[in-house]
Protein backbone atom coordinates (compact mmCIF):
# COMPACT_ATOMS: atom_id res chain seq x y z
CA UNK A 1 0.00 0.00 0.00
CA UNK A 2 1.18 3.60 -0.65
CA UNK A 3 1.58 6.03 2.21
CA UNK A 4 -0.16 8.97 0.86
CA UNK A 5 0.70 12.17 2.75
CA UNK A 6 -1.75 15.23 2.45
CA UNK A 7 -0.07 18.33 1.05
CA UNK A 8 -1.25 21.82 1.12
CA UNK A 9 -1.27 23.29 -2.24
CA UNK A 10 1.29 25.98 -1.47
CA UNK A 11 3.89 23.79 0.33
CA UNK A 12 5.06 22.88 -3.47
CA UNK A 13 8.91 23.46 -3.47
CA UNK A 14 10.08 24.51 -6.39
CA UNK A 15 10.29 27.95 -4.97
CA UNK A 16 13.26 29.34 -7.77
CA UNK A 17 10.72 28.27 -10.28
CA UNK A 18 7.34 30.47 -11.73
CA UNK A 19 4.09 29.75 -10.98
CA UNK A 20 4.40 25.89 -10.08
CA UNK A 21 1.18 24.64 -10.16
CA UNK A 22 -0.23 20.85 -9.58
CA UNK A 23 -2.77 18.82 -11.05
CA UNK A 24 -4.48 17.96 -7.74
CA UNK A 25 -3.48 17.93 -4.66
CA UNK A 26 -2.95 14.50 -4.05
CA UNK A 27 0.66 13.63 -4.26
CA UNK A 28 2.44 11.12 -2.05
CA UNK A 29 5.28 9.40 -0.80
CA UNK A 30 5.22 6.27 -3.14
CA UNK A 31 6.25 2.78 -1.75
CA UNK A 32 10.26 2.35 -2.68
CA UNK A 33 10.38 1.03 -5.31
CA UNK A 34 13.68 -0.77 -6.95
CA UNK A 35 14.39 1.81 -9.88
CA UNK A 36 13.49 5.56 -9.98
CA UNK A 37 14.90 7.05 -13.24
CA UNK A 38 14.36 10.65 -13.26
CA UNK A 39 14.74 11.90 -16.90
CA UNK A 40 15.50 15.72 -17.45
CA UNK A 41 13.78 16.62 -20.97
CA UNK A 42 15.48 19.95 -21.84
CA UNK A 43 13.27 19.76 -25.08
CA UNK A 44 12.48 23.23 -25.66
CA UNK A 45 14.13 23.14 -28.48
CA UNK A 46 13.86 21.62 -32.51
CA UNK A 47 14.48 18.14 -30.41
CA UNK A 48 10.96 18.29 -29.16
CA UNK A 49 9.10 15.59 -31.40
CA UNK A 50 11.84 13.39 -30.44
CA UNK A 51 11.12 13.90 -26.72
CA UNK A 52 7.31 12.92 -26.91
CA UNK A 53 8.11 9.91 -29.20
CA UNK A 54 10.66 8.61 -27.00
CA UNK A 55 8.14 9.05 -23.76
CA UNK A 56 5.62 6.85 -26.17
CA UNK A 57 7.91 4.49 -25.92
CA UNK A 58 8.58 3.99 -22.25
CA UNK A 59 4.77 4.10 -21.82
CA UNK A 60 3.95 1.50 -24.13
CA UNK A 61 6.40 -1.39 -21.72
CA UNK A 62 6.01 0.32 -18.27
CA UNK A 63 3.93 -2.93 -16.88
CA UNK A 64 6.07 -3.23 -13.43
CA UNK A 65 5.18 -1.12 -10.45
CA UNK A 66 8.52 -1.13 -9.04
CA UNK A 67 9.98 1.06 -11.25
CA UNK A 68 9.61 4.71 -11.30
CA UNK A 69 9.81 6.46 -14.33
CA UNK A 70 9.81 10.38 -13.45
CA UNK A 71 10.05 13.03 -16.58
CA UNK A 72 10.37 16.89 -16.41
CA UNK A 73 9.29 17.44 -19.79
CA UNK A 74 10.17 21.37 -21.02
CA UNK A 75 8.36 21.71 -24.85
CA UNK A 76 8.97 24.07 -27.52
CA UNK A 77 6.79 26.23 -29.66
CA UNK A 78 6.49 26.18 -33.40
CA UNK A 79 7.68 22.43 -33.33
CA UNK A 80 5.31 19.63 -32.46
CA UNK A 81 1.68 20.55 -32.20
CA UNK A 82 0.65 17.16 -30.77
CA UNK A 83 -0.88 15.75 -27.59
CA UNK A 84 -2.90 19.33 -27.05
CA UNK A 85 0.48 21.57 -27.76
CA UNK A 86 1.21 22.74 -24.97
CA UNK A 87 4.83 24.47 -24.37
CA UNK A 88 5.43 25.10 -21.03
CA UNK A 89 7.13 22.61 -18.52
CA UNK A 90 5.75 19.63 -16.61
CA UNK A 91 6.72 16.93 -14.42
CA UNK A 92 5.28 13.41 -15.34
CA UNK A 93 4.78 9.91 -13.41
CA UNK A 94 4.73 7.72 -16.16
CA UNK A 95 2.07 4.53 -16.39
CA UNK A 96 1.83 2.22 -19.09
CA UNK A 97 -2.68 2.47 -19.42
CA UNK A 98 -3.00 6.12 -20.03
CA UNK A 99 -2.97 9.24 -21.99
CA UNK A 100 0.43 11.16 -21.87
CA UNK A 101 -1.81 14.30 -20.32
CA UNK A 102 -3.13 12.12 -17.78
CA UNK A 103 0.87 11.60 -15.82
CA UNK A 104 1.28 15.09 -14.78
CA UNK A 105 1.57 15.61 -11.41
CA UNK A 106 3.12 19.60 -11.30
CA UNK A 107 2.34 22.01 -13.63
CA UNK A 108 5.52 24.42 -13.38
CA UNK A 109 4.42 27.06 -16.33
CA UNK A 110 7.22 28.04 -18.73
CA UNK A 111 10.89 27.06 -16.97
CA UNK A 112 13.96 27.79 -17.98
CA UNK A 113 15.64 24.04 -18.42
CA UNK A 114 19.46 25.89 -18.66
CA UNK A 115 19.29 26.81 -15.53
CA UNK A 116 20.64 24.29 -13.01
CA UNK A 117 18.21 25.39 -10.47
CA UNK A 118 15.78 23.89 -12.59
CA UNK A 119 17.19 20.45 -12.12
CA UNK A 120 18.05 20.96 -8.70
CA UNK A 121 14.17 21.87 -8.01
CA UNK A 122 12.94 18.72 -10.20
CA UNK A 123 15.21 16.43 -8.38
CA UNK A 124 14.34 17.58 -4.87
CA UNK A 125 10.64 16.54 -5.72
CA UNK A 126 11.51 13.42 -6.85
CA UNK A 127 14.00 12.58 -3.76
CA UNK A 128 10.90 13.63 -1.40
CA UNK A 129 8.43 11.22 -3.37
CA UNK A 130 9.95 8.43 -5.30
CA UNK A 131 12.24 6.43 -3.32
CA UNK A 132 14.11 3.34 -4.55
CA UNK A 133 16.88 1.03 -4.06
CA UNK A 134 18.76 2.33 -7.12
CA UNK A 135 18.45 5.53 -8.84
CA UNK A 136 19.55 6.76 -12.64
CA UNK A 137 19.31 10.42 -13.63
CA UNK A 138 19.54 10.71 -18.02
CA UNK A 139 20.09 14.36 -19.07
CA UNK A 140 18.04 14.73 -22.46
CA UNK A 141 18.56 17.55 -24.61
CA UNK A 142 21.15 19.10 -27.08
CA UNK A 143 24.96 18.27 -26.02
CA UNK A 144 28.03 19.90 -26.83
CA UNK A 145 30.62 18.50 -25.23
CA UNK A 146 32.80 21.19 -23.60
CA UNK A 147 33.08 23.38 -26.67
CA UNK A 148 33.51 26.50 -26.83
CA UNK A 149 35.53 27.31 -23.67
CA UNK A 150 37.63 23.77 -22.86
CA UNK A 151 40.85 24.67 -22.27
CA UNK A 152 41.34 27.52 -20.50
CA UNK A 153 38.12 29.26 -19.59
CA UNK A 154 36.30 26.38 -17.49
CA UNK A 155 32.85 28.05 -17.15
CA UNK A 156 32.35 26.08 -20.01
CA UNK A 157 28.90 25.73 -21.55
CA UNK A 158 28.35 22.16 -22.69
CA UNK A 159 24.97 20.64 -22.45
CA UNK A 160 21.39 21.41 -22.14
CA UNK A 161 19.37 23.93 -24.58
CA UNK A 162 16.42 25.55 -24.34
CA UNK A 163 15.27 28.01 -27.08
CA UNK A 164 13.17 29.97 -25.20
CA UNK A 165 15.88 31.30 -23.05
CA UNK A 166 18.55 32.06 -25.52
CA UNK A 167 20.28 30.17 -28.45
CA UNK A 168 23.59 30.52 -27.30
CA UNK A 169 26.08 28.30 -25.91
CA UNK A 170 26.14 30.56 -22.60
CA UNK A 171 22.73 29.55 -21.75
CA UNK A 172 22.78 25.75 -20.78
CA UNK A 173 24.85 24.19 -18.37
CA UNK A 174 28.23 24.53 -17.59
CA UNK A 175 30.42 21.21 -16.42
CA UNK A 176 31.48 22.94 -13.61
CA UNK A 177 28.28 23.99 -11.94
CA UNK A 178 26.75 20.51 -12.83
CA UNK A 179 29.07 18.71 -11.25
CA UNK A 180 29.78 20.92 -8.10
CA UNK A 181 25.62 20.44 -7.79
CA UNK A 182 25.42 16.71 -8.37
CA UNK A 183 28.49 15.83 -5.81
CA UNK A 184 26.61 18.24 -3.60
CA UNK A 185 23.20 15.83 -4.66
CA UNK A 186 24.99 13.01 -4.04
CA UNK A 187 25.12 13.44 -0.38
CA UNK A 188 21.86 13.38 0.11
CA UNK A 189 21.22 10.08 -2.96
CA UNK A 190 23.82 8.23 -4.64
CA UNK A 191 23.57 8.34 -8.35
CA UNK A 192 23.87 5.05 -9.96
CA UNK A 193 23.54 5.77 -13.24
CA UNK A 194 24.00 8.94 -15.13
CA UNK A 195 23.30 9.04 -18.93
CA UNK A 196 23.50 11.65 -21.44
CA UNK A 197 21.04 11.18 -24.22
CA UNK A 198 22.98 14.36 -25.32
CA UNK A 199 25.42 14.14 -28.73
CA UNK A 200 29.60 14.53 -27.73
CA UNK A 201 29.07 14.09 -23.68
CA UNK A 202 31.16 11.46 -23.68
CA UNK A 203 34.81 12.88 -23.11
CA UNK A 204 37.60 12.84 -20.77
CA UNK A 205 37.55 16.08 -19.55
CA UNK A 206 33.84 15.45 -18.95
CA UNK A 207 34.61 12.06 -17.24
CA UNK A 208 36.88 13.24 -15.13
CA UNK A 209 35.29 16.54 -13.66
CA UNK A 210 32.35 14.07 -12.91
CA UNK A 211 34.04 11.44 -11.79
CA UNK A 212 32.68 10.88 -7.98
CA UNK A 213 28.95 12.19 -9.28
CA UNK A 214 27.79 8.37 -10.33
CA UNK A 215 28.88 4.39 -10.22
CA UNK A 216 28.49 4.52 -13.76
CA UNK A 217 28.01 7.04 -16.67
CA UNK A 218 26.58 6.36 -20.15
CA UNK A 219 26.89 8.36 -23.24
CA UNK A 220 28.07 9.11 -26.94
CA UNK A 221 31.44 10.68 -27.69
CA UNK A 222 30.21 11.71 -31.45
CA UNK A 223 26.40 12.94 -32.41
CA UNK A 224 23.11 11.10 -31.11
CA UNK A 225 20.61 10.42 -33.60
CA UNK A 226 17.46 12.27 -32.80
CA UNK A 227 15.50 9.79 -31.60
CA UNK A 228 17.98 8.56 -28.80
CA UNK A 229 18.55 5.80 -26.84
CA UNK A 230 16.26 2.50 -26.87
CA UNK A 231 13.03 3.91 -24.79
CA UNK A 232 11.32 0.44 -25.55
CA UNK A 233 13.38 -1.62 -23.81
CA UNK A 234 14.41 0.55 -20.97
CA UNK A 235 11.81 -0.58 -18.41
CA UNK A 236 12.42 -4.11 -19.02
CA UNK A 237 16.33 -4.20 -18.43
CA UNK A 238 15.76 -1.92 -15.05
CA UNK A 239 13.23 -4.87 -14.07
CA UNK A 240 15.79 -7.68 -15.09
CA UNK A 241 19.27 -6.89 -14.59
CA UNK A 242 20.56 -8.08 -11.14
CA UNK A 243 23.30 -5.33 -10.59
CA UNK A 244 22.97 -1.79 -11.49
CA UNK A 245 26.51 -2.62 -13.44
CA UNK A 246 24.47 -5.15 -15.74
CA UNK A 247 22.27 -2.60 -16.08
CA UNK A 248 24.78 0.21 -17.71
CA UNK A 249 26.07 -2.95 -20.15
CA UNK A 250 22.52 -3.60 -21.02
CA UNK A 251 21.77 -0.06 -21.77
CA UNK A 252 24.32 -0.25 -24.18
CA UNK A 253 23.38 -3.54 -25.80
CA UNK A 254 19.75 -2.07 -26.31
CA UNK A 255 21.36 1.36 -28.03
CA UNK A 256 23.03 -1.45 -30.13
CA UNK A 257 19.87 -3.20 -30.60
CA UNK A 258 17.94 -0.55 -31.64
CA UNK A 259 21.22 0.88 -34.08
CA UNK A 260 22.89 -2.02 -35.53
CA UNK A 261 21.05 -2.05 -38.49
CA UNK A 262 20.70 1.61 -39.17
CA UNK A 263 22.81 3.69 -41.64
CA UNK A 264 22.44 6.37 -38.72
CA UNK A 265 26.31 6.86 -37.43
CA UNK A 266 26.00 5.71 -33.63
CA UNK A 267 28.60 5.69 -30.98
CA UNK A 268 27.37 4.74 -27.19
CA UNK A 269 29.88 3.82 -24.26
CA UNK A 270 29.22 2.89 -20.33
CA UNK A 271 32.24 3.36 -18.21
CA UNK A 272 32.79 1.96 -15.05
CA UNK A 273 33.74 5.11 -12.65
CA UNK A 274 35.19 2.91 -9.87
CA UNK A 275 37.65 1.70 -12.33
CA UNK A 276 38.68 5.93 -13.03
CA UNK A 277 40.93 6.59 -10.33
CA UNK A 278 43.76 3.82 -12.10
CA UNK A 279 42.81 5.33 -15.07
CA UNK A 280 43.67 9.17 -14.07
CA UNK A 281 46.49 8.09 -12.45
CA UNK A 282 48.22 6.20 -15.55
CA UNK A 283 46.89 9.27 -17.70
CA UNK A 284 48.46 12.43 -15.47
CA UNK A 285 52.39 9.71 -15.81
CA UNK A 286 52.22 9.34 -19.50
CA UNK A 287 50.93 13.25 -19.99
CA UNK A 288 53.59 14.35 -17.66
CA UNK A 289 56.39 12.16 -19.35
CA UNK A 290 55.63 13.42 -22.42
CA UNK A 291 54.89 16.99 -21.50
CA UNK A 292 58.87 17.23 -20.15
CA UNK A 293 60.18 15.49 -22.49
CA UNK A 294 62.03 17.93 -24.66
CA UNK A 295 63.21 15.24 -27.66
CA UNK A 296 59.59 14.91 -28.66
CA UNK A 297 58.92 16.77 -31.79
CA UNK A 298 55.52 18.78 -31.35
CA UNK A 299 55.42 20.07 -34.81
CA UNK A 300 55.43 16.63 -36.05
CA UNK A 301 52.56 15.17 -33.44
CA UNK A 302 50.98 18.66 -34.52
CA UNK A 303 51.25 17.40 -38.40
CA UNK A 304 49.75 13.99 -37.55
CA UNK A 305 46.99 15.52 -35.35
CA UNK A 306 46.20 17.27 -38.70
CA UNK A 307 45.97 14.44 -40.89
CA UNK A 308 43.73 12.46 -38.13
CA UNK A 309 40.43 11.58 -38.37
CA UNK A 310 37.78 13.96 -36.99
CA UNK A 311 34.05 12.13 -36.33
CA UNK A 312 32.33 15.69 -36.37
CA UNK A 313 32.63 18.29 -38.84
CA UNK A 314 31.39 21.09 -36.24
CA UNK A 315 33.99 20.41 -33.64
CA UNK A 316 37.05 18.82 -35.44
CA UNK A 317 38.88 19.77 -32.15
CA UNK A 318 37.51 16.73 -30.77
CA UNK A 319 39.23 13.11 -31.29
CA UNK A 320 38.53 9.82 -29.51
CA UNK A 321 41.01 9.20 -26.85
CA UNK A 322 42.98 6.09 -28.74
CA UNK A 323 43.56 8.72 -31.26
CA UNK A 324 45.33 10.78 -28.65
CA UNK A 325 47.41 8.62 -27.38
CA UNK A 326 48.67 7.02 -30.80
CA UNK A 327 49.48 10.91 -31.54
CA UNK A 328 52.79 9.99 -29.63
CA UNK A 329 53.38 6.31 -31.49
CA UNK A 330 56.09 7.75 -33.84
CA UNK A 331 58.73 8.10 -31.49
CA UNK A 332 58.34 5.93 -27.70
CA UNK A 333 61.10 4.98 -25.78
CA UNK A 334 60.78 1.37 -23.92
CA UNK A 335 59.88 3.14 -20.74
CA UNK A 336 57.07 5.43 -22.64
CA UNK A 337 56.04 2.08 -24.67
CA UNK A 338 55.68 0.85 -21.20
CA UNK A 339 53.18 3.80 -19.88
CA UNK A 340 51.16 3.32 -23.13
CA UNK A 341 50.44 -0.19 -22.43
CA UNK A 342 49.26 0.65 -18.96
CA UNK A 343 47.34 3.22 -19.72
CA UNK A 344 45.58 1.07 -22.66
CA UNK A 345 45.00 -1.36 -20.04
CA UNK A 346 43.30 1.12 -17.54
CA UNK A 347 41.36 2.35 -20.30
CA UNK A 348 40.01 -0.55 -21.26
CA UNK A 349 39.09 -1.62 -17.53
CA UNK A 350 37.05 1.98 -17.61
CA UNK A 351 35.30 0.99 -20.64
CA UNK A 352 32.06 -1.21 -19.59
CA UNK A 353 30.54 -1.68 -22.74
CA UNK A 354 30.69 0.21 -26.12
CA UNK A 355 28.96 -0.10 -29.40
CA UNK A 356 29.85 1.83 -32.88
CA UNK A 357 27.50 1.96 -36.41
CA UNK A 358 27.98 2.38 -39.25
CA UNK A 359 31.84 3.77 -40.93
CA UNK A 360 31.16 7.51 -40.08
CA UNK A 361 32.31 6.61 -36.06
CA UNK A 362 34.45 3.13 -37.12
CA UNK A 363 37.21 4.18 -35.59
CA UNK A 364 35.65 5.47 -32.01
CA UNK A 365 36.55 3.49 -28.55
CA UNK A 366 34.60 4.85 -25.85
CA UNK A 367 35.46 8.31 -24.97
CA UNK A 368 36.86 11.47 -26.37
CA UNK A 369 39.64 14.28 -25.72
CA UNK A 370 39.16 18.03 -27.03
CA UNK A 371 42.29 18.76 -28.90
CA UNK A 372 42.70 22.29 -30.33
CA UNK A 373 45.05 21.57 -32.98
CA UNK A 374 46.02 24.60 -34.45
CA UNK A 375 46.06 28.42 -33.97
CA UNK A 376 42.97 29.04 -35.36
CA UNK A 377 41.11 26.26 -33.22
CA UNK A 378 43.05 27.60 -30.17
CA UNK A 379 41.58 31.03 -30.98
CA UNK A 380 38.00 29.90 -30.13
CA UNK A 381 39.15 29.52 -26.43
CA UNK A 382 39.17 32.06 -23.87
CA UNK A 383 42.90 32.05 -21.80
CA UNK A 384 41.82 35.19 -19.39
CA UNK A 385 40.22 32.94 -17.04
CA UNK A 386 42.28 31.41 -14.37
CA UNK A 387 39.48 28.79 -13.13
CA UNK A 388 40.13 25.47 -14.94
CA UNK A 389 38.32 22.37 -15.27
CA UNK A 390 39.95 20.10 -12.80
CA UNK A 391 41.89 17.95 -15.83
CA UNK A 392 43.69 20.47 -16.67
CA UNK A 393 44.25 21.66 -12.41
CA UNK A 394 45.78 17.80 -11.88
CA UNK A 395 47.56 16.81 -15.25
CA UNK A 396 49.67 19.12 -18.03
CA UNK A 397 46.92 18.20 -20.40
CA UNK A 398 46.89 22.08 -21.48
CA UNK A 399 51.13 21.60 -21.45
CA UNK A 400 51.01 19.38 -24.57
CA UNK A 401 48.08 21.26 -26.02
CA UNK A 402 49.77 24.57 -25.63
CA UNK A 403 52.91 22.76 -27.71
CA UNK A 404 51.00 20.71 -29.94
CA UNK A 405 49.71 24.35 -31.20
CA UNK A 406 53.05 26.14 -30.91
CA UNK A 407 55.60 23.63 -31.30
CA UNK A 408 58.36 26.03 -32.10
CA UNK A 409 57.18 28.18 -28.90
CA UNK A 410 54.47 30.74 -28.45
CA UNK A 411 55.31 34.02 -28.93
Amino acid sequence: MRKIIILLFGLLFFIACKNPDTKNTGLFVHDKAKWTYAIYMAADNNLERFALKNIRELKQNLIYDDVNFIVLLDRANGYDKTEKNWTDTKILELHGDTEISDDFVVELGEQDTSNITCLEEFLDFVGRYYPSEYFALNIWSHGFGVYPECKIKTISRSFVQDYASGYSVENAFSILEFSQFLRDFNKLKKIDILQFDCCLMQMIEILWQLKDCADYIIGSEAELAGAGSNYDRLPDTLKKSQTVRECAVNIVEDFKEKYKNSLISSTFAACDMSKFENFQKDLNHFISDFANDNSVDFAKIKNIREEQFSYNSTYIEYLDFQSFVSLFDYKMSEAENSLLQTLSKSYSEIILNSFVSNSYTENLTGFGINIPYNEKLWSYYNQKSELYLDIYNETNLGTIITKIVFPEGQN
